[in-house]
């Protein structure tokens, strides 16, 4: 801009945000630099990132609309052309002008040192587009002026776009002065000078200028004392040439200001001059660009001319510039769209860079894809969601290494694609998108080198593995290991990539949410162990192994540790797909790869637990499909494990599963993996199955007979196999040297007619086998008797026996199928024991499913007694004695017997005594007793039965004997106490409604009582009077006699809201609305002191509840904004403190169970559960109608509650968050679980025991009724207590109870023929009640229930009036 600029002194400077304060549509983001020049910065607009270089304006005289007129005409100019990009805006002020342009993040000299580093090919490619964008600029006459890498921005795809036209810039520089120079073109500070030679010229004579030259001196560009002149292509070509010369000297500078004036003078070409890189056509053409002489250098378009087809390839020039431009273009395509373009493409443009650009069909694929189609938009995009199959599998389904292709003359080319398929993968939104990205990614893999796909295509696909999308990161997994697996050469600098990258980046895809990515992790873990081992074998064999300093058993020692924790996630997976995937893809690689040793205890040691899931058939398929293979590579000393799991395969529910059983033991046999005596054993375990039905079994029998038999010697075949074939026979095989007996095909074509398929299906569906076995070993005993010819005389037998060998014989039973039933009674027995299934599907049963127990409704239509008793449901003791005659047959196979020490005779006798005991179902009735839960459908209903294993009902008697002792051991070891939910009361003992003692020194409403687990005779209540009373079972006259408590404290604070007792059962911790303190009881004198307090923060958290459990010195207590405070007496402050959410309601109660959780009732109707371990909630129920809950107790079974407080109560299941069993007063709607309308009376006390091994529930509530619940048999259940002038006393007739099951929860209901409402409440003036006043009933709402331990068990109730009545 001339010396007189150059020598101007700014009178004050600026940061570059001073000047873009001023326009609103610009705010400043960061300054990317400043010279005394230009002030360069990055800005924000409404397009996006701009680049904004400011002229700050010190002389006002100068011409900067004529520049600004000559800026955007060359952006007109250049609107069409590619690979340019000027400045798009110009903003004159008076304080300073503004050049704006788009915001490119990177330019070629950022890029060069950048990994992955450029390639030649990539270079060229650069190379090529610098030329093309100067041919395009001169063609239009406009050149740049000032070329350097700064000045060639490049994208992440490599387009490369020529930046910053420096037209207001000075042609001419002068030579003996630096400052020109350093003022307008060393902006870098990095010293080069890639001017022309030709522009730097001598500097006239001041004095002896002409007199027309002072036209100029106004202009910005006056280049006074310079002369003036237009810039030429041949400078831009030399800018250019020294600025490729520093991109292929791998950034050395061309040239800087002194060896440019020397090279203008002169001297001879300087070394960074000459390129270093062999390639002599490259060479030629950079020396021709930086010729000193301007005429001895070409044009850009002659130089792109001459390297055509020889410095660079066809393809830039036919497909590549063209294909590229699609996606750099104006509108720039979403990543969405290009990726989609590039899917539908990608097959022809991976043909065109694998084949020479002078093939036949060549031209037309060029044509077809480049050929500017419509690329779908993103709704058809979406679209494209609904129909597209992602097989999450693997790619190649096949146990077979991928296929790398032959790599054409032109494939390195494919680098640029993956580049611009690369860059599109971070801006991806789809999961179409995403998905395509991965299959172009793998077809480029198929078609690069080692060096690309380890460095530029490997950390996207590692990428796409973290996605959010299931099936991306399941696409992903796959493709890693199809990437890796094509990696043929490793580079050095990669040696480490699989334990420093791939697996601990691909780690968490072991325990991933999703289970179709834990499948594709699995099926594809044997493909990258396997390729690992492969690259660090390469890495051994490397030349500069030692440099490398890798130790090669270190090394594999890290491999085994990390493979194995993945392979160990997988196999103990929740899924049995996933575990499938492992062991049916590459199970074998897994044991090469880890050795014998380690095969055994990694794979085999897992697999066997296959077996275990009786649920999924596939899984144990699975494993009898695989384990040869894992066997074969384990050796011998595997024998030992197989055998028993092949012997249990051959007891499989499944028949495709015994025949896989079969042709794993073949398979193993013909390995020479079993010993002689194994072989013999197993033969004659499956010999039976030769009178199979199933054709396969059959098959797979023969194959293994034939095998065994070409093994052993011909003795051992005619003394040891020959007898347990010949019994299947039509007739006989001869053994001898090349016999019969060792070809499969004549010994299936031998074997006698089978089983029929109906006798045997009926046969397993029969209920005792053992006894079926006996009867058909009884029945050929007498056959054998007989003379022949003579009709044998059988035995009786019972009815149903009868009526079954009559089914069988009209099946097809015969004598001989007969004798092949009982050579396969082994098997039959073994069968029938270990699974229930035949006996659920027997007909005329509706089979109920459950997770509990399997129940099955027997239809009987053989007695016309029963029929007509059908549709009464709801029948008496003695009728259901009568209708249980015939008596339920258990199923007790040999192996549970010894298991459990029982015999079959004696379990027998116990289901005969449970059936004319009552029982419906094949238990015994302790074990259904002790297992309430499990049993909660055991109705009295002749026309139930319950199928369940005896094994079953042996391990739950156990389980419940264990517990029992457990609880025991806990109260003589710890404490010697329990919870009252634990006592059990004598036997014969059930409450009763006889007025034994009547409580009257509370003045108002008692809130709860409490029984001291170490004193169970005392018992404590707490009422709205303030008060605290200790009261003593034992000492309790009758009701004629006044009983006074034993203690009494008042701490004068307000109605005490809760009670519980706490520290072994010695002391009462209570809570009124701002306090909670812990009452010491005297076991002396059973006076209760004042032990600790705490006083409540006055903040409107007052409490409501308080709870403790039976052990331990930590009480709860549940406050108004529901939070619930752990209080541990031995410590001051707070143990902890839960915070719940008070849009569930208000807490109103608390339970603490001896198991180590909590459960507290809100007025919204919810029970929120949290465990005290983690301070976790862990589970919340809610009643259907959100009706309050005014108090839980424990069921008597561990993850179970009962809540009361609506109109019904209900146990709850804290497992399964199901309602398992409700109360249904009759009171409510004649529809159980219907909750309108309103409810006119509620259930405000429970109690929960249970009696001679039955559990029964007590309530009480707003009707003034006591109600006994029997849960084993509801048709026993009775109201206890009836109110005053109570209709119903009188009419024990009118009530029945009935259970029925809805939505899965067992109702109980109170059926009522007559009017069940109950007169209201008689509250009188004096609620503190003298003896006179004294009723056998009550008066006011039951509040509170509890029983100890007086001379014998008591029913103590509480009521609203203050009043305590205990009952015998």
């Amino acid at each position: 801009m001339g010396n007189q600029l150059v020598g101007v002194a700014p009178s004050q400077i600026y940061p570059v945000e001073h000047y873009l304060s001023d326009h609103v549509d610009l705010s400043f983001d960061q300054s990317l630099g400043s010279t005394r020049f230009l002030k360069v910065a990055r800005a924000r607009s409404r397009e996006g990132l701009v680049v904004v270089k400011v002229f700050a304006v010190h002389d006002p005289s100068l011409p900067l609309a004529e520049h600004k007129e000559r800026i955007l005409k060359i952006k007109e100019q250049l609107a069409s052309a590619f690979n340019c990009l000027p400045f798009q805006r110009v903003i004159l002020t008076d304080k300073a002008g503004l050049l704006m342009r788009e915001y490119c993040k990177c330019s070629v000299y950022d890029r060069m040192s950048t990994r992955p580093f450029l390639t030649v090919l990539e270079k060229k490619w650069i190379t090529f587009q610098v030329l093309y964008a100067l041919h395009r600029m001169h063609k239009l006459g406009i050149c740049h002026g000032d070329i350097k890498l700064e000045n060639i921005m490049v994208t992440s795809w490599l387009w490369v776009l020529l930046t910053d036209i420096a037209s207001f810039k000075p042609t001419f520089l002068p030579d003996d002065n630096p400052a020109d120079f350093s003022y307008f073109f060393d902006t870098s500070r990095r010293r080069l000078c890639y001017v022309a030679p030709e522009r730097f010229v001598r500097a006239p004579d001041p004095h002896n200028r002409p007199a027309g030259d002072d036209k100029m001196g106004g202009l910005l560009l006056s280049e006074s004392p310079c002369k003036v002149g237009e810039l030429v292509p041949s400078m831009d070509i030399f800018s250019a040439g020294c600025a490729l010369l520093e991109l292929w000297n791998d950034g050395t500078p061309a040239l800087d200001l002194p060896g440019l004036l020397a090279y203008r003078n002169g001297e001879e070409r300087p070394a960074t001059m000459t390129l270093s890189a062999d390639d002599h056509q490259l060479r030629a053409l950079l020396q021709s660009m930086t010729e000193r002489n301007p005429r001895d250098r070409r044009s850009a378009e002659l130089y792109l001319d001459e390297a055509r087809g020889k410095l660079f390839p066809e393809y830039f020039y036919s497909f590549l510039q063209s294909y590229m431009l699609i996606f750099s273009a104006q509108p720039i395509l979403p990543p969405d769209e290009k990726i989609l373009r590039i899917h539908q493409d990608i097959k022809n443009i991976i043909k065109i860079f694998t084949q020479p650009s002078d093939a036949k069909n060549y031209q037309d694929l060029v044509e077809e894809t480049t050929e500017h189609q419509n690329v779908d938009n993103i709704d058809k995009l979406k679209d494209k969601f609904k129909v597209l199959n992602i097989n999450t599998t693997d790619f190649d389904e096949e146990d077979r290494a991928p296929e790398r292709k032959d790599l054409g003359p032109d494939s390195e080319g494919l680098i640029l694609i993956t580049s611009l398929v690369t860059s599109c993968i971070r801006g991806l939104h789809h999961c179409t998108s995403k998905l395509y990205s991965l299959e172009i990614l793998q077809l480029l893999c198929e078609n690069s080198s080692s060096e690309t796909i380890l460095d530029r295509i490997l950390p996207y696909i590692i990428h796409l593995s973290h996605d959010s999308v299931s099936r991306v990161r399941a696409r992903a997994v796959s493709t890693c290991a199809r990437a890796v697996a094509l990696v043929r050469a490793l580079p050095n600098a990669d040696c480490n990539v699989f334990p420093e990258y791939i697996l601990p980046e691909l780690a968490p895809r072991a325990n991933d949410p999703s289970v179709p990515v834990r499948i594709a992790y699995a099926n594809n873990i044997a493909k990258l162990a396997e390729t690992a081992v492969r690259f660090l074998d390469q890495t051994q064999n490397m030349v500069e192994k030692e440099a490398a300093n890798i130790n090669y058993e270190t090394e594999l020692s890290a491999l085994h540790e990390m493979v194995r924790s993945t392979v160990s996630y997988l196999l103990t997976d929740s899924q049995a797909v996933v575990k499938r995937a492992l062991v049916e893809n590459g199970i074998t690689k897994l044991c090469i790869f880890f050795g014998k040793q380690k095969a055994n205890d990694v794979i085999l040691s897992h697999m066997v637990t296959f077996l275990n899931d009786k649920e999924e058939a596939g899984l144990r398929g699975c494993f009898f499909e695989r384990v040869v293979g894992v066997a074969a590579y384990v050796g011998h000393h595997a024998a030992p494990i197989l055998v028993p799991l092949m012997q249990q395969g051959l007891t499989d529910q499944s028949e495709w599963i015994i025949a896989k059983a079969l042709r794993a033991t073949t398979n193993l046999a013909e390995l020479g993996l079993l010993p002689k005596q194994a072989l013999c054993d197993l033969v004659a375990e499956s010999a039976v199955f030769l009178a199979h039905p199933n054709l396969w079994i059959r098959h797979e029998v023969c194959g293994l007979v034939s095998c065994v038999a070409s093994l052993l010697n011909p003795i051992d075949v005619n003394c040891k196999i020959l007898p347990l074939v010949w019994p299947h026979l039509k007739h006989k095989l001869i053994q001898s040297p090349g016999a019969q007996v060792e070809r499969a095909e004549l010994v299936l074509e031998s074997l006698a007619e089978p089983i029929p398929r109906k006798v045997l299906d009926a046969v397993l569906r029969h209920g005792d086998v053992d006894r079926l076995v006996h009867t058909l070993r009884e029945r050929r005993n007498t056959r054998l008797k007989v003379k022949q010819g003579t009709v044998p005389q059988y035995s009786e037998m019972g009815q149903q026996l009868r009526n079954l060998f009559r089914r069988l014989a009209s099946d097809g039973m015969t004598e001989h199928v007969e004798n092949q039933l009982l050579a396969m009674s082994a098997h039959l027995i073994k069968i029938q024991g270990s699974s229930t299934q035949h006996i659920t599907e027997a007909p005329g049963r509706l089979v109920l499913q459950n997770t509990c127990i399997s129940r099955a409704v027997q239809l009987d239509t053989g007695s016309a007694d029963n029929m007509q008793h059908v549709d009464k449901m709801y029948a008496s003791q003695n009728r259901r004695t009568h209708k249980t005659s015939v008596s339920h047959e258990t199923h007790m196979n040999t192996e549970w017997q010894h298991m459990f020490g029982q015999s079959h005779e004696q379990h027998s006798r116990v289901a005969e005594s449970s059936v004319a005991g009552g029982m419906a179902g094949g238990a015994g009735s302790q074990a259904m007793s002790t297992a309430p839960h499990h049993s909660q459908l055991a109705h009295s209903a002749s026309y139930v039965q319950y199928s369940m294993a005896p094994c079953r009902v042996e391990l739950r008697d156990l389980t419940a004997r264990m517990q029992q002792k457990y609880q025991k051991s806990l109260r003589s070891h710890d404490d010697p106490l329990d919870n009252n939910e634990d006592s059990m009361p004598p036997a014969g003992w059930r409450p009763g409604n006889q007025l034994l003692a009547y409580l009257h020194e509370h003045k108002a409403r008692v809130n709860q009582l409490v029984v001291l687990p170490a004193q169970r005779s005392l018992f404590a209540s707490c009422a709205d009077d303030g008060t605290v009373r200790l009261w003593d079972a034992a000492r309790l006259h009758t009701h004629a006699h006044i009983n006074r408590s034993k203690s009494m404290y008042n701490r004068n604070a307000g109605p005490v809201l809760s009670i519980a007792s706490c520290e072994a059962g010695q002391s009462l911790v209570a809570a009124t609305q701002e306090s909670v303190f812990v009452l010491r009881v005297d076991s002396a004198s059973s006076r209760m002191n004042l032990s600790q307090g705490r006083q409540l923060e006055g903040d409107g958290d007052d409490a409501v509840c308080v709870a403790a459990p039976a052990h331990g010195a930590v009480i709860s207590y549940a406050t108004l904004l529901a939070n619930i405070v752990g209080w541990d007496l031995r410590a001051p402050g707070n143990a902890w403190k839960l915070h719940g959410d008070l849009k569930q309601g208000v807490y109103t109660c608390l339970y603490a169970a001896p198991s180590g959780y909590l459960a507290v009732g809100t007025s919204s109707g919810a029970v929120c559960v949290w465990d005290l371990r983690f301070h976790l909630p862990i589970t919340s129920v809610k009643h259907p109608n959100s009706e309050r809950v005014r108090r839980i107790v424990g069921s008597g079974s561990s993850g179970a509650v009962w809540a009361a407080g609506a109109r019904d109560a209900a146990a709850w299941s804290l497992e399964s968050t199901q309602r398992t069993h409700a109360l249904w007063p009759s009171n409510n709607a004649v529809q159980p679980l219907q909750y309108t309308p309103a409810a006119s009376h509620y259930i405000s006390s429970i109690y929960c025991g249970s009696r001679e091994g039955s559990r029964f529930v007590v309530t009480g509530g707003s009707d003034l009724r006591l109600r006994y619940w029997d849960l084993e048999h509801p048709e026993d259940s009775y109201i206890l207590l009836h109110a005053h002038n109570d209709s119903l006393r009188h009419s024990p007739n009118s009530i029945k109870y009935r259970s029925r099951i809805i939505d899965g929860t067992t109702v109980i209901q109170e059926c009522c023929k007559l009017n069940p409402s109950t007169p209201s409440a008689i509250l009188e003036d004096n609620i503190y009640r003298s003896v006179e006043s004294r009723s056998f009933y009550h008066t006011a709402p039951i509040t509170d229930l509890a029983v100890v331990d007086g001379s014998k068990p008591y029913l103590v109730s509480a009521a609203a009036d203050g009043v305590i009545n205990v009952w015998k």
